[in-house]
């Protein structure tokens, strides 16, 4: 791959130190902070630690778009000072819903109304007739995509929204979801007029309930009072929809200092209303001071050729060039999973396995089932540690069958596996009796029982437990075919695998940004959705995609495996 640049290229030379820190910040600046430099190392120990010595916790915010990064900003803000409270740290470190929330609850708006939704549906009976769950079905689809586009509207249109009581009509909705889907090239394949109905149904239903939904809570704090501060931080900014721009300018006419932390080049939520183009403009304004880390702790030298080949191919961006680690790392490239995924477990590290969508990843999610590896996946489909209940029937069979004793709640699980029928086989009365026995001499032992007391309260556990395998136990109350992949598990592993952290986990590459591994195995096939984007849309299409692959090719500590199928397109050749 070719290294490309553009006229329109520009670079951002100077170096982050610590005369650029809090005693000297301006008013406002940005930090740019590429894959591994620490960005949240550098927002600690020169802003908001400084910032706790001197000032009092309502003085100073650092907000973020996502709930993770206000996490790790607030967990590592605890752990180098104990002068702040738990409630403290909170109010510190939020992300810019929990903070826009805390106004509107303030200001007397108290319900959000995905609670309120959750009640009503969980209430509601719906008739039942021929035809009527396909009809639902539709409904629901349809009322899905109307809150997403509607949501998507608001967020790319702050200036068009009105005050509370907001009253949208049919007229005022229309031309918000018409101009938020001619900038977002969004195609639905449901008829613009439903769409129009649908949302003027869900705001009725929203008012009626006196309730706010996610993007209300970011439209009124705009026009709600706001503290003073001495300090505002706002991290993750190149993932800032236009609706939360509008408000941190709002927060920030009350504050001495605003520092933006970001990078532009991991801006990969597009797609949910981000503005990328608000930190790259930030970062051209000659007025506001920019500085950049450059040295990055996490990326070695054969990924970070890579990534940097890739995202010097985007013209639309401001470079923040950085020096990669010492360590030189390596980049192999596979003709398929399987010897990608044998590659990949060989080391003793933990391991990421990145697709561009979640069924990219259902091949290797069934050769670690097959293979007994075991795995999380957070995307889409299942693995065989989410099934805790099984797991807990597993691991409780396994102990009282070694006369150890176990939890009353996994004692439960296990009865309530259990077929009440046909009487006198599992239990000696009663299961529900049984269960009510064995509650009550957990809570005399401490919440734990042992088999003995199973016997007491009246389960038949001989039949069960005296076999010479734990698979002949499952086989006998009929759950060996199901833990089949937990036993393969254990076989591989050791029993203990099933309840300790897998260290496999697999997930998109969006899901991976802000995280790392020792090993990443990307997938490059590309599914039709980002074919399509890719051919549909313009040069800012195109780059985005190679954002993304940007922030994948980044995760890596040590090894960098890539998956091409040759018999189809892949992402490096669709961006190339």
């Amino acid at each position: 791959m070719q290294t490309t640049t553009d006229s329109r290229e520009t670079r951002l030379p100077d170096l982050f130190s610590e005369s650029d820190g809090i005693d000297h910040a301006p008013d406002e600046m940005v930090l740019v902070g590429p894959p591994g430099t620490g960005k949240t190392t550098a927002v600690l120990t020169h802003f908001l630690l400084p910032a706790v010595e001197r000032w009092t916790s309502g003085a100073i915010l650092g907000c973020s778009f996502t709930r993770a990064a206000a996490e790790e900003m607030r967990d590592r803000l605890a752990a180098k000072t104990s002068r702040l409270s738990d409630r403290e740290l909170r109010s510190v470190c939020s992300t810019i819903h929990s903070e826009a929330f805390r106004l509107c609850r303030l200001a007397g708006y108290k319900t959000l109304w995905n609670q309120q939704k959750k009640k009503d549906e969980g209430s509601e009976q719906e008739p039942d007739f021929g035809g009527w769950e396909a009809m639902k079905e539709e409904r629901k689809e349809r009322r899905s995509e109307a809150e997403r586009l509607w949501s998507l509207a608001r967020y790319l249109r702050p200036q068009d929204l009105v005050m509370p009581p907001a009253t949208y009509d049919r007229h005022g909705i229309s031309v918000l979801l018409t101009r938020a889907l001619s900038r977002c090239s969004e195609r639905s394949r449901f008829m613009f007029d439903e769409i129009v109905t649908e949302v003027m149904v869900y705001e009725s239903d929203k008012r009626a309930a006196g309730a706010i939904d996610f993007c209300d809570m970011l439209a009124f704090a705009l026009h709600l009072p706001f503290p003073d501060r001495e300090l505002l931080v706002v991290d993750e900014a190149q993932d800032l929809s236009p609706l939360q721009i509008a408000l941190i300018r709002r927060w920030a006419g009350g504050a001495k200092r605003l520092v933006w932390v970001g990078d532009p080049d991991q801006g990969i939520y597009a797609f949910a209303g981000a503005d990328g183009a608000a930190l790259t403009a930030l970062l051209e304004d000659e007025i506001v001071r920019s500085r950049r880390l450059g040295q990055s702790y996490r990326v070695p030298q054969a990924a970070h050729e890579m990534a940097r080949d890739v995202i010097l191919r985007n013209v639309h961006r401001v470079d923040a060039p950085y020096l990669p680690m010492e360590e030189p790392g390596i980049v192999v490239e596979f003709a398929g999973p399987q010897a990608a995924l044998r590659e990949a477990l060989a080391g003793a590290g933990d391991v990421f396995i990145l697709g561009r969508s979640a069924r990219v990843l259902d091949d290797y999610a069934q050769i670690l089932v097959e293979t007994g590896e075991p795995f999380a996946r957070e995307r889409g489909g299942g693995s065989p540690l989410r099934q805790k209940d099984l797991i807990s029937i597993v691991t409780v069979l396994n102990d009282l069958r070694a006369d150890l004793s176990v939890s009353t709640d996994a004692a439960l699980t296990l009865v309530d596996a259990l077929k009440a029928k046909p009487k006198g086989l599992r239990f000696t009365g009663t299961k529900k009796a049984a269960a009510a026995a064995l509650k009550a001499s957990g809570e005399q032992g401490g919440g734990m029982v042992s088999r003995m007391d199973m016997e007491r309260a009246g389960v038949v556990t001989g039949p069960i437990m005296d076999h010479k395998s734990l698979d002949d136990c499952l086989d006998e109350i009929g759950l060996a075919e199901a833990a089949e992949p937990l036993f393969r598990i254990i076989r591989r592993h050791g029993i203990g695998a099933l309840e300790a952290k897998p260290r496999v986990v697999l997930t998109t590459m969006h899901s991976s940004k802000g995280r790392e591994a020792d090993t990443v195995l990307v997938d490059l096939y590309a599914p039709y959705p980002t074919r399509r984007t890719a051919a549909i849309s313009d040069q800012d299409g195109i780059e985005d995609e190679r954002r993304v692959l940007y922030v994948a090719l980044t995760r890596t500590r040590d090894a960098l495996l890539l998956v091409r199928r040759d018999w189809n397109e892949d992402l490096l050749r669709l961006l190339g």
